[in-house]
Parts: C-alpha cells; sequence; structure tokens
C-alpha cells in the first residue's frame, strides 16, 4: 500500500547506470550531539523518577562503521540521597551506575549496531531513580539531587562515500550543513524556484545551507566547499555540468570526479561524485514541484544513481484538515509515558500547519491517565507559550478523561510551545514499598480544533495559512543572478509558507499580477499599488516613542531592510523593501512573527510592531507625524484642557441661571 501511494505521487524512471569507481577516499566522520537537535541546554532529569527519550538522526540506506554514543552526565546529589541513571539503547539496557554523593562529571560511551539500514535514527533513553533513605522519599516536598545530559552528549558515526550508490542514499547522508551550489550565470526562473524551495526545505527541517556559484571552466580554482560542510547539491544544467567536469577531471588525480553517474537524456536529478564525497546534481528539467521527490520524504523512490520525475497531481491528502490538527502532527509520538510523580508532553504548534481560512480555537485533549495505588487525585496542567490555561483534578481514576481548552486571542504566535503535564501524590515518609510507575497516555484523538476564519492577515504569522494552497515569488531580472537573493527568499519561506504548498516564481516588472498570496522581494514591481501599513516613498523615515526620541533612523542606516504586510486587490503578501533595492548576503533567517512592520540587518530582525495595536513606538515620515500623533503625544493636556473649559462653562451657564431667576415674591 505505501508503495502503491509512492507510485501515486511520483513516477521515476531508473536511468542505470555501470558502477563507477570512487576515489579511495577516508569514511567521513560525523557527530550528531544534542545541541543539533534543539536541546541548547542539555537534558535534566530530578525527582522520584523520571526517563527521557531522545531519538538521533542517521543516514537511511547507507552503512555506517564505528557507531557510538558518547554521553556526558553532570550530576549533583545532597548529603545522605541516592540515585541510579540508567542508559538505554533503542530499547535495550546498556549501562546503569549509581551516582556519587556531590557534584561530579563523567563521561559514559556505548557502541551501537544498526540492524536495518533503512531505519534513519536510533533511539537513546536516560532513566533516573532517587531516594533519600529507606523510608524517606524524594519529592516535591523533599527537593533532591538531578542529573544533567550535556548538550555536547553525541552520535558519532563515519560514512564511506564509495557506498552512497544512490539518490535516496546521497539525500539522507546529506547531513545538518548542506552547501548548494548555483549556475555560473544567471538562473532560469525554473532554477530559481528548485533552489528557494529545495533550500526552505532543508532550513525547515533544521538543517544549515550556504549558497555559492559553480566558477566557469577557465577558472576552476575558485571552486569551493566550506569545510563543515556535510553535503552538497548543485543546481546547474547538464551542460554546464558535464563542461565543469571535463575541466576538472583533466588535472592530476581528479579523474575519477565530476562525472554524472548516467545523467542520460531526460534526468532530472542524478549523483556526482565531488572531492568531498557523494553530491546530488539537480538538471535542466528540474523545478519546484519536482523538488518535493526529496523534501517530501519520497526519497525511498530514487533508488537508483539518477531518475526522472513526474509530479502527479492533485496534490496528496494531509493529516491536518478543517476539523482540526491532530497531536500526532504536533509531535505526540505514541503519547504513552511511565510516571511516578509527574510526566510531561512537550508539543509544537506552527503557525504554517493552519489551513487557509481556519485559525485555532481550542485544545481537544484526550487523556487516559492511568490508575494510581491510593484514592488521591491527579492533577493535569496545560501550558502554551508558558501560559497557564487549565489546572484541573482528575479523580476518577483510569478513566478517559477528555479536557477542552479554549485559546485567547492574541496568545498564539508563529511557532507555539504546547506542554501537558500530569502530576500524581506519590507516597512520601515511607518508602519502604516503592511507588510503582503506571503508563499514562494521550490519546490519538486528541487535537487542536479549528474554527473558521476570514478575517485578512493582522500580523505577519498568520499569512502563513493564507499560503496553504499556494504562494508567489515576486522577483527582478537581477535577482536571477543574486545568489543573496536565493539565501533571501528561502529563509523566508522557510519561515512563512507551509512545506506542502505550491511556489511559484514570476519576475516583478509591473504587469505581472501574482495569482496566490506573494513575497515581494525589493525592488520588485507589482501592477498597481499595493495596501501599505506605512508609505516610505514620503520623505525621510524613522521610527520614534511616544517622548518624540528617535529609535532608528530607517532612510539613513545603511543595509537596513524593512517588511510590511501588504494587500494588493485583495490579495494579502509580504512586501520587502531595501533603500537601494540590493540585498545583503549575509542575511540570517528571519522568523517574521506578531506585528505587521519590521526592520532587519545583517544580524537579524531588529524590531517589530503593529501600527494599529502599539502606540509606544510610531513610524515618522518626514518629520511629520500627523494630527493623529500630534493628538496621541499631547491626549493627557487636552483632555485636562477640555474639563477645565467644560468646568468653566458650566460655572458660567449656573452663576447666569442664578442671577437671571425670577424674586421671590
Amino acid at each position: 500500500m505505501r508503495h502503491a501511494l509512492i507510485a501515486a505521487l511520483f513516477t521515476a524512471t531508473a536511468l542505470v547506470a555501470p558502477a563507477l569507481a570512487a576515489d579511495p577516499a577516508k569514511p567521513g566522520t560525523r557527530s550528531v550531539t544534542l545541541r543539533d537537535l534543539g536541546y541548547p541546554d542539555g537534558v535534566t532529569l530530578s525527582g522520584i523518577s523520571a526517563r527521557q527519550d531522545i531519538f538521533f538522526p542517521l543516514p537511511a540506506w547507507v552503512p555506517t562503521d564505528n557507531l557510538q554514543l558518547d554521553m556526558k552526565l553532570d550530576t549533583a546529589l545532597a548529603e545522605g540521597q541516592r540515585a541510579s541513571v540508567q542508559l538505554l539503547l533503542d530499547d535495550q539496557p546498556r549501562w546503569a551506575g549509581a551516582l556519587k554523593p556531590g557534584t561530579h562529571a563523567q563521561s559514559v560511551a556505548a557502541s551501537l549496531k544498526r540492524t536495518d539500514l533503512r531505519q534513519g535514527f536510533t533511539k537513546a533513553t536516560i532513566a533516573w531513580g532517587a531516594q533519600w533513605t529507606d523510608n524517606r522519599c524524594v519529592d516535591q516536598r523533599l527537593p533532591g539531587g538531578f542529573v544533567t545530559l550535556s548538550p555536547d552528549s553525541a552520535v558519532t558515526y563515519s560514512i564511506d562515500p564509495a557506498k552512497i550508490d544512490s539518490v535516496r542514499a546521497a539525500w539522507s547522508a546529506l547531513g545538518p550543513r548542506v552547501h548548494l551550489l548555483l549556475p555560473a550565470g544567471d538562473l532560469t526562473v525554473t532554477q530559481f524556484q528548485a533552489a528557494v524551495k529545495l533550500a526552505g526545505d532543508l532550513q525547515r527541517q533544521g538543517r544549515i545551507v550556504t549558497f555559492d556559484r559553480l566558477p566557469t571552466p577557465g577558472v576552476i580554482s575558485t571552486l569551493s566547499v566550506p569545510p563543515a560542510t556535510t553535503g552538497s547539491i548543485v543546481i546547474a544544467t547538464k551542460a554546464e555540468v558535464e563542461a565543469l567536469g571535463a575541466a576538472i577531471r583533466a588535472l592530476p588525480g581528479k579523474d575519477k570526479l565530476w562525472s554524472l553517474r548516467d545523467g542520460g537524456a531526460g534526468a532530472d536529478i542524478a549523483l556526482l561524485p565531488m572531492a568531498e564525497g557523494m553530491a546530488l546534481a539537480l538538471l535542466d528539467g528540474i523545478d519546484g514541484e519536482k523538488v518535493r521527490v526529496l523534501t517530501d520524504g519520497w526519497s525511498p523512490l530514487a533508488d537508483t544513481s539518477a531518475n526522472t520525475i513526474n509530479a502527479a497531481k492533485p496534490q496528496p491528502a494531509s493529516l491536518i484538515g478543517n476539523d482540526g490538527i491532530p497531536f500526532a502532527v504536533l509531535g505526540l509520538g505514541q503519547g504513552v509515558q511511565e510516571l511516578v510523580d509527574r510526566a510531561e508532553w512537550p508539543l509544537r504548534l506552527d503557525y504554517a500547519q493552519v489551513p487557509q481560512g481556519q485559525r485555532p480555537a481550542a485544545l481537544e485533549i484526550e487523556l487516559a491517565p492511568g490508575s494510581t495505588m491510593g484514592d488521591k487525585p491527579q492533577l493535569l496542567h496545560v501550558f502554551v507559550n508558558n501560559t497557564l490555561l487549565r489546572s484541573v483534578s482528575l479523580p476518577d481514576g483510569g478513566k478517559v478523561q477528555r479536557i477542552s481548552v479554549p485559546l485567547p486571542d492574541g496568545l498564539l504566535g508563529r511557532s507555539n510551545a504546547i506542554r501537558i503535564v500530569l502530576q500524581r501524590q506519590a507516597s512520601g515518609g515511607d518508602c519502604r514499598e516503592a511507588p510503582l510507575a503506571s503508563p499514562a497516555q494521550i490519546l490519538p484523538g486528541s487535537r487542536v480544533t479549528l474554527t473558521p476564519d476570514s478575517t485578512k492577515p493582522a500580523d505577519f504569522y498568520a499569512l502563513s495559512p493564507a499560503m496553504a494552497k499556494g504562494a508567489t515569488l515576486v522577483v527582478t531580472p537581477d535577482h536571477l543572478k543574486d545568489v543573496a537573493a536565493v539565501n533571501l527568499a528561502a529563509r523566508i519561506v522557510a519561515d512563512l509558507v507551509p512545506a506542502q504548498a505550491p511556489l511559484s516564481v514570476i519576475v516583478g516588472d509591473g504587469k505581472a499580477k501574482p495569482a496566490t498570496p506573494f513575497i515581494q522581494l525589493p525592488g520588485a514591481s507589482l501592477p498597481g499599488k499595493p495596501d501599505l501599513p506605512v508609505r516610505l516613498d514620503g520623505g525621510a523615515v524613522s521610527v520614534k516613542d511616544r517622548s518624540g526620541q528617535a529609535l532608528l533612523d530607517v532612510t539613513g542606516t545603511h543595509g537596513l531592510m524593512t517588511a510590511q504586510l501588504a494587500s494588493l486587490d485583495g490579495t494579502p503578501g509580504l512586501a520587502l523593501a531595501t533603500s537601494d533595492g540590493r540585498i545583503s548576503p549575509l542575511m540570517p533567517r528571519l522568523a517574521f512573527d506578531k506585528g505587521n512592520v519590521a526592520f532587519a540587518d545583517d544580524t537579524g530582525l531588529l524590531m517589530a510592531f503593529d501600527t494599529v495595536r502599539d502606540r509606544a513606538v510610531r513610524v515618522v515620515v518626514a518629520d511629520d507625524a500627523g494630527w493623529a500623533d500630534w493628538l496621541d503625544r499631547f491626549r493627557i493636556v487636552l483632555v485636562l484642557g477640555a474639563w477645565g473649559l467644560l468646568t468653566l462653562v458650566g460655572v458660567g451657564s449656573l452663576r447666569r441661571w442664578y442671577r437671571n431667576r425670577a424674586p421671590k415674591a
């Protein structure tokens, strides 16, 4: 069934090539740390009992050697406390040790074995248990020690580039730092589209992407790949790759490099041996839609050295519908945890997952809390973006509980952290009979419910649902020859455009009109003038606070980029502008979140605010804040003056009435 679904999405014609003997190369050593996986502070366990599963990615379809987990532990135990730690690899116990009182650091190394090359990860589990004495438990009333798994803990392995013999293996072996090599000349519109789509999807997966141009055959000495690169992808025509390859193979000792592995007629993707290892070459027929054969998880289909891709339509159905977003999409996994006193389920809701015309309304949680040994109720706490939204008592033992948690307006943003915490009151005092851990599970029916939303996007993050069915990049002819434009567009796409949304590219010459919500790169023109929160073409522009002090000189700051929510004939979009229309090659990833106006430079996002809701700052054009800003600045004085004037008028009216009243008879 799975292969039938894949075949329905993409039909690949394998262009089988004879084996090409690669240059002898030393197997490249790779490492994946906890920091790479998004744990900048490591993992800390404490309490009576705790457990954490960590999934380290491995290259699927690629043989690995010297596979090992190096774990660095920082422990702290109070005097008289006892604790132990256990390490499991793929659910098999591999190490256990009792911890010493005081503060210590120790390292643990364990070798790993892969039984299935198709599995793209290895699972490491660290378990912790502690007590004070035989009859005194460690619980919330008596804090004890802890163990921290250092963020430098890593899985290391080595791969032999000569064993990468298929497109799917090369894609899986790319690693966390990918280098994209673009054509030496101008990119075509489809090449620009493919490069932006590919780089955006790679960044969305957490990889670091760098860009460079291919050299011409006459100056091949300028061809270089950053030393930290773990994988390379070339986007160019077959003719350009072959011409460059012929020049490289003419060099001494390079006769096996830069020769496409059967990149025959019609091949869209092929293998390309480079000095740094096996690379992928995206050739003449590649575009943003065909890139999905790699980025959407269908790369197991590409099991030969070259492939022709035919994208099927309509697009495959998504797990996300108008009835809600399942917790499984938010990273729930199986949702089962063994707990004694506390369990926590961390989830992540990206607003790009919200369907078009919808907005999140509530969390619908189905929880099987499991039975406890005593009669004390269990407690459930629900946090969203570190805000406690619901805390309830669950008195009915192990019965399935259904809890609805409404999401208040203004709480959500671009990326939202959801934490569901279940607590049990473990026995304190007499612990000669240790408290038993029992499972609890968040059931698959749990979801984020949605409600219709027909309003226009009021914040940057709200553009993502509007782009769910497609987005358009508006570029200039100069952008097609500018690597910095590809870099900027890819970073914007990674943050705002949903992964499944089709991406189109048009050259903004003032005549072409985008058919879908758009991203307008600096210097590109649209037919007519889009509606913008602030018009920046009326003179000198600055950002000032309520007292009139300048916070940012927009016009006089070199390299500054302005981003605004825009609307063109009812079509929403993002308008980017710089003072000279140029794009900095060092522009980092910009996480546009709340607000409708933002400013950024090479260091990242400087400030973002809403011109309607926020009153602490305002954009001033040509030193003219306008009557509205003048009234806002002096509103207290004006209100007091109005009250004083009304008081004087009232007192004067009473005096005239008193003087003119009729005398008594």
